[in-house]
């Protein structure tokens, strides 16, 4: 029965990253520079502030754990290394 549940979620959570993947655009324009939340392939919440989006989800009864939240930005993170 446990692992039939974990099945299920993990096949959430996968529905959820192709959703976010195949409405990215869209997203970035809605959310530019802020943390999105999303479960059952909606946005649940959104926020600049990463601890504001945490802070919705448990006011919302959503488990953080089982989703997904990712940093959407215009701007490409360049990590530079001084040898």
């Amino acid at each position: 029965m446990a692992s039939k549940k974990i099945a299920n979620l993990m096949d959430e959570f996968s529905e959820d990253i192709q959703w976010f993947t195949k409405n990215y655009p869209e997203i970035l324009k809605e959310h530019n520079n802020q943390y999105v939340a999303i479960k059952n392939k909606k946005i649940v919440a959104a926020n600049s502030d990463f601890q504001k989006v945490m802070s919705e989800l448990e006011a919302m009864k959503i488990d953080s754990a089982n989703t997904f939240v990712r940093f959407v930005s215009k701007v490409k993170m360049i990590l530079i290394s001084h040898g």
